[in-house]
């Protein structure tokens, strides 16, 4: 029987948005979600026989809900950085280690973002140290934006490659300082990855897609400066991964799916060398959760919750 994580006792099991998965050190994991009434649900693992907290909501309802779901990035110890696009607008609520403050309004890519717009998607966040957070999130002229240094503005578009407009959410990942590696689905299927150097960004390049065709938006986890792995749903329900090993790519790898499938996007995390936690939405809006141990994936029918 697959494991999966279900909301708290007084929410019907309805798991409204993909899953978004952080974490502060080796020996902590948290998921956000959004669940009924458009409120954002938590359930962390930490280690030394904590084990999983169980789902509860944090912190209070979203300006208008936060259909497209939560985005969170913790850039440094018992602080989380989250991020709704809504409104046409990105808001922010921090966890400060004992509280989660207000929302406050980011503002939003021009021309305008989020809901309401054709080209509206969930953010994507990014950290290389604790006074830094990069956001990004898909324009109305279906460009990436990105709003950097700690919400200085929406001053960058990331523009789209000649031969395709990007559609669904960002993804993006910072391995090192002054080093980001964004991910974008195209029109015409394939997902494109651009770089940040720490001067310029590298341009667009297409690596393709999973061999059904993505289904999904792409995520992304990396354990190191010479790491990137990259997520996406595939057409035929299976969740795929292809792993950068600091030269080259690989080859896309199916890593199935639950057993009553998956309709969302992925969301994955490495939270120390050679393991990776892998989340998606199952079809019956449970969570449901896989993770690579430094041999072998976990059947997605055998107990996910991290034991390393």
């Amino acid at each position: 029987m697959d494991t999966y994580h279900t909301l708290p006792s007084g929410d019907p099991y309805n798991e409204l948005s993909a899953p978004s998965v952080s974490s502060w050190g080796s020996t902590r994991l948290t998921v956000h979600a959004i669940g009924t009434g458009n409120n954002i649900y938590e359930d962390y693992w930490t280690s030394g026989g904590g084990g999983w907290s169980g789902w509860h909501q944090v912190g209070t309802t979203p300006p208008n809900g936060a259909a497209l779901g939560p985005e969170s990035i913790s850039r440094e110890s018992n602080y989380v950085d989250m991020f709704v696009p809504t409104d046409s607008l990105i808001y922010r609520q921090t966890w400060n280690g004992t509280s989660w403050g207000s929302w406050t309004s980011e503002g939003g890519p021009s021309p305008s973002c989020c809901i309401g717009s054709v080209a509206g998607s969930r953010a994507a966040a990014s950290s290389w140290g604790s006074d830094r957070v990069d956001v990004f999130d898909l324009g109305l002229d279906h460009g990436l934006w990105t709003s950097e240094t700690r919400y200085s503005g929406w001053t960058t578009s990331l523009g789209y490659p000649s031969d395709a407009e990007f559609i669904g959410n960002p993804a993006a990942f910072s391995r090192g300082t002054n080093s980001i590696d964004v991910f974008m689905r195209g029109n015409n299927g394939d997902i494109y990855t651009e770089t940040w150097n720490g001067s310029t960004w590298s341009g667009w390049t297409d690596i393709g897609s999973c061999p059904p065709g993505n289904a999904s938006s792409p995520t992304v986890a990396s354990w190191g400066s010479t790491n990137l792995q990259l997520y996406e749903r595939g057409r035929d329900g299976n969740i795929y991964q292809m792993i950068w090993n600091g030269t080259s790519w690989g080859s896309w790898t199916s890593l199935r799916a639950p057993s009553v499938g998956a309709v969302s996007d992925p969301s994955a995390y490495s939270r120390v060398s050679n393991w990776t936690d892998l989340f998606v939405r199952g079809a019956d809006g449970n969570i449901y959760s896989t993770y690579w141990d430094g041999t072998s994936w976990s059947s997605w029918s055998d107990s996910s919750v991290p034991t390393g």
